[in-house]
Formats: C-alpha cells, sequence, structure tokens
C-alpha cells in the first residue's frame, strides 16, 4: 500500500489568536481520515529545540528555520506536519513556503484589542507595562500574510467550523481525498463507517469470545461424543443427495462432520 503524500500546515497569527487550539482541532480531523499527524507547537519548540533563542529578529528567524526543516522531514515521509507558531515576518514565512512543497498557510486572525481583553497568559498586560520587550503586536510588528490559502477569524467562528475551513481547503487543493473519494447517492450524506482502531480490537475480542463460548453455539452444530438419533439418520443418508440443511439451504449433507456448511459458518459470523 502506498504512502499517500505529505504536506505542511502552517498557522500564523499573534499570540493567544488560537493557533494552538485549531492545530490539536484539525489534527483529529486529520487523524480520523487515518492520516499521521505532528503538530510543532511554538512554545514547545521554543522549549526543546530553541532553548536559548531570543526574540531578536535574527533568533525568531532562527526558530522559524527550525521548524520548517523539522516539517519538511516530517511531510516528505507522508506524514502531516501542522505549525502553531506566530512567524511574524513575511519573507521568513516565504522561506518555509519554498522549503516545504505542499503548503497550506492559515492566518489565525484576531483583532488586538480581543485578544488584550482575553489575555490568557497575562501577557499582553504585561507588553503594554512595558515589562515584555520585543512582544508581538505591541512593541514588535507583525506582518500579515498577503496571499494565505486559509483565514480564520478567531473571534466570529467556532473552533469546528475554523477546522472544518481549513480541512475544506486541503480536499479542494488534492492534499486531502473529499470524503473518502465517494459521491452521495440522491443528494445524501455519507458516513464514515469505517471502525477505528479502538472499535476493530473490541470487534476482534467480541468474535473471538463468541467462537470460544462453544456454549453459545446451536446445539446441532457441534456434534457429541455419540452420535444423536438426528446425526445416525443423516448418515445413512446418500452424500451425493442434495438435502436440506439446517440453515434452510438445499445442498449435500455433511453427515458426522462437526464444521457446520459454509453457509451456515457465513450466517455465523459476527
Amino acid at each position: 500500500m502506498s504512502t499517500p503524500p505529505g504536506f505542511t500546515i502552517w498557522l500564523t497569527g499573534l499570540s493567544g489568536a488560537g493557533k494552538s487550539t485549531l492545530a490539536r482541532a484539525v489534527q483529529l480531523a486529520l487523524r480520523e481520515r487515518q492520516r499521521h499527524v505532528e503538530v510543532l507547537d511554538g512554545d514547545e519548540v521554543r522549549e526543546n529545540l530553541s532553548k536559548g533563542l531570543g526574540f531578536s529578529r535574527e533568533d525568531r528567524d532562527t526558530n522559524i528555520r527550525r521548524i520548517a526543516y523539522v516539517a519538511r522531514l516530517v511531510s516528505r515521509s507522508g506524514g502531516v506536519a501542522i505549525t502553531a507558531a506566530i512567524s511574524p515576518y513575511r519573507a521568513t514565512r516565504d522561506e518555509a513556503r519554498a522549503q516545504n512543497g505542499a503548503f497550506v498557510e492559515v492566518f489565525v486572525r484576531c483583532p488586538l484589542n480581543v485578544l488584550v481583553e482575553r489575555d490568557t497568559k497575562g501577557l499582553y498586560a504585561k507588553a503594554l507595562r512595558g515589562e515584555i520587550a520585543q512582544f508581538t503586536g505591541v512593541s514588535d510588528p507583525y506582518e500579515e500574510p498577503l496571499a494565505a490559502e486559509v483565514v480564520v477569524d478567531t473571534d466570529l467562528e467556532t473552533v469546528e467550523g475554523s477546522a472544518r475551513k481549513v480541512v475544506n481547503k486541503l480536499e479542494s487543493l488534492g492534499y486531502l481525498a473529499p470524503s473518502d473519494a465517494q459521491i452521495a447517492p440522491h443528494g445524501g450524506q455519507l458516513i464514515n463507517r469505517l471502525a477505528t482502531p479502538a472499535q476493530a480490537t473490541a470487534l476482534r475480542d467480541q468474535l473471538f469470545a463468541l467462537r470460544s463460548d462453544r456454549a453459545l453455539w446451536p446445539t446441532w452444530i457441534s456434534s457429541p461424543s455419540v452420535p444423536s438419533a438426528r446425526s445416525k439418520a443423516s448418515s445413512t443418508r446418500p452424500t451425493t443427495t442434495p438435502s436440506s440443511s439446517a440453515c434452510g439451504s438445499a445442498m449435500v449433507c455433511r453427515g458426522r462432520s462437526r464444521s457446520p456448511c459454509p453457509r451456515l459458518r457465513r450466517r455465523l459470523r459476527v
């Protein structure tokens, strides 16, 4: 089975706009499509991959280049890389696009006044008081994308709605098969009934339990050690003559065989 081509989803926007939240929502939607997804969160990358870097333009560019490099490794192996970093400078984002072939830029937009009201991390209050230098959107510039593939307004949209916009764009660009490449008949709606790994495991466990518990089988399937009158009578019939079997079909009698007929096995299959 061939691995589908990978791609990079590049989320950019001001601090607190909802990039990490949207990244996790898109990750969940793509994993439901059986895609391998890695999220490169800006805070986590700075903690583990870019520790020691500051917030000068040079350090910010270095951090973004590292994220772009890891994203390229993920996507070229057939995975989906979702980056969630401010990446404030347009030239560095364009550089990341050039390095990653299949690239979808998502502008996670939210007005500054709404972000100041939210201020979930308390960073905007500190920046406005002058306690944090070089804070993007307050004391350091943010260059908005000029031609992002997707723009989401997190002050107006739900997380699910924004994630749906991203998935729809992936489908329209051909990076993701639309609804498993199936067309709903008569204008209906298709439902994905593929079992998840957890559901598949549970079904296998149930099947094993049913096959192991002979007490649940009909008594005529598992013949006793001493043939019953019914089995004796059936054994006297010519094996070349079709007879009405227990499953209701006219077919050759199996006599004293312990295994049910193929058609019966299909009916018992879970």
